[in-house]
């Protein structure tokens, strides 16, 4: 048994997901990184939530900086970004702060998402979370929604470099007597199975790092 395969049994025996009927499996595929690649994971109170999961899932191998600022905006997310210098991966999770909060002016016109996509300019792979759509429900703008469309016209654009965890699908097609075992009461955040899931979606996504594969949520999660 190799080292990869070994490590895969290992965290499927780790990781024990609710056995309800119709929800997703996560498939990893092996990528360019590397054992030696240096991974930066920014996001807002969503990843302080995964943090933990996110930790052991890639530690070891990858070497990995954490900054996650709990009422983290995009804006200001994307400077510390800017601060690492190059890394291999850059894992991002942001935007649920500024969907709940809107500024007028910024946030509610454009792409909310490009200060990000120009501070990993010069990074090889991101790795992009869509966000739960509720948060526009909550704030009566689409902040959200302009996020994951943005987020799924740079994955289809460059699926090489591009790697899309698609949290936001995943939730809205829970069954609703699952929704509770994945977000909390308020809508927004995730439970700690709701982290172990987005955990498991950052390390496949980073080891497709450099080919065409997404993290893919594997059948129909029907009501």
């Amino acid at each position: 048994m190799d080292e990869v395969t070994d490590r895969r049994m290992r965290r499927g025996r780790r990781w024990t997901i609710a056995s309800v009927a119709g929800l997703a499996v996560l498939l990893a595929a092996c990528g360019s990184t590397s054992s030696s690649s240096r991974v930066v994971v920014i996001g807002d109170s969503v990843t302080a939530i995964e943090h933990a999961d996110l930790a052991q899932a890639l530690d070891p191998p990858y070497t990995t900086t954490f900054l996650i600022r709990s009422g983290g905006r995009i804006t200001a997310l994307a400077d510390e970004l800017r601060s690492t210098g190059q890394p291999d991966v850059a894992i991002v999770n942001v935007g649920t702060v500024d969907a709940l909060h809107p500024v007028n002016g910024t946030d509610t016109a454009g792409d909310p998402l490009a200060p990000v996509e120009d501070a990993a300019s010069g990074i090889s792979c991101v790795v992009l979370t869509t966000i739960n759509v509720d948060a526009d429900h909550h704030s009566g703008d689409d902040v959200a929604a302009r996020i994951n469309h943005r987020i799924a016209v740079l994955g289809r654009s460059d699926p090489t470099r591009y790697k899309v965890v698609d949290w936001n699908h995943f939730v809205a097609t829970l069954p609703a007597a699952s929704v509770s075992t994945y977000v909390q009461p308020d809508g927004i955040q995730e439970t700690v199975d709701g982290a172990q899931w987005l955990a498991t979606a950052d390390l496949a996504a980073v080891r497709a790092c450099g080919t065409t594969h997404q993290p893919t949520v594997i059948g129909a999660n029907n009501a």
